[in-house]
């Protein structure tokens, strides 16, 4: 049956209309359900608070609600971890990805081997690496194999009320592309065909859309992102904090001394290494000084002379 261009486009709308309304009724009901349980049943106040009572001590163990037992957490963390053994560190570092069934999202690594303190060509590693979630607190808990941990940062985001908004919108999608495929064969006109086909086609990609947007939830709460950063050093950072004033002595002592041997190390090295052109930048500032000073006696006796 061929149903005429108004009455098809009329149709259309009630049907858009009517999957919003359908969202918003089950919200309202399950709102009245949860402020008004006691109506829904038909129990009395009292008797009900009798028979949750008794509901709750017999079945303790009921399943609750998706929202609280299914959550959807994104877990995230970042690691700066140095090492004096660059080398042995991003072998631990690869096996221990591969520990955990993770793999390694992007990678980057740059600079050269450092030989000694005073030397700025350092090699730095920065990776973006994905974990199990389950995996997650472990892998950590081992990241001091890799090297010094000097700073551990996780967060947490949940996209609980996000998801299963997602979810239900799509549900929702369906239902409505469903009712449009049954219009457009009941239709015969090519008006009403191009208007169903246009409709369809904007729901179809909001469907697409929304699913992409689940599956991208689903591997950010599956897989954990670790972004971690190591650095190369000569000696390692003390990390631990003094507690008495004895032990804070001591630490700054050994770090004055410290500084002062690196200065000397860094002094000598200087001095010999540049010696060549320290050499010649001498030999051209004591001529300097010596013409200067001719040129000056020279004046003199001219003046005296004269």
């Amino acid at each position: 049956m061929k149903l005429p261009t108004p009455l098809i486009i009329l149709l259309t709308v009630l049907i858009t209309l009517a999957g919003c309304g359908a969202n918003n009724e089950s919200s309202s009901n399950k709102n009245m359900e949860m402020a008004h349980p006691e109506s829904i049943n038909g129990i009395a106040p009292d008797a009900k608070q009798e028979t949750t009572a008794s509901r709750n001590n017999t079945d303790g163990n009921k399943e609750q609600s998706p929202l609280l037992t299914n959550r959807k957490l994104i877990k995230n963390a970042v690691l700066s971890i140095e090492t004096t053994n660059f080398d042995e560190s991003i072998k631990i570092l690869d096996t221990s990805i591969k520990k955990f069934n993770g793999y390694i999202e992007a990678s980057n690594i740059t600079g050269t081997p450092v030989h000694e303190e005073y030397s700025k060509a350092i090699r730095s590693a920065s990776y973006t690496i994905r974990i199990p979630a389950s995996s997650l607190d472990q892998y950590l808990s081992d990241a001091g194999d890799i090297g010094n941990i000097l700073s551990k940062t996780i967060n947490t985001d949940d996209v609980t009320n996000q998801y299963f908004d997602t979810e239900a919108r799509i549900t929702s999608l369906k239902i409505q592309e469903q009712r449009l495929l049954e219009l457009l064969k009941q239709t015969g006109t090519l008006k009403d065909i191009i208007e169903l086909e246009k409709e369809l086609s904007s729901v179809r990609y909001e469907i697409e859309t929304l699913t992409t947007t689940l599956q991208r939830y689903d591997s950010l709460v599956e897989y954990s992102t670790i972004h971690l950063t190591l650095v190369e050093v000569a000696s390692l950072t003390d990390t631990s904090q003094p507690n008495t004033v004895s032990e804070r002595i001591t630490h700054t002592f050994k770090s004055n001394i410290n500084g002062i041997w690196n200065w000397i190390k860094n002094a000598t090295v200087f001095f010999i290494g540049n010696s060549p052109i320290l050499l010649l930048i001498c030999g051209i500032i004591t001529a300097g000084i010596l013409i200067i000073r001719k040129l000056i006696k020279k004046q003199k006796n001219n003046n005296i002379s004269g």
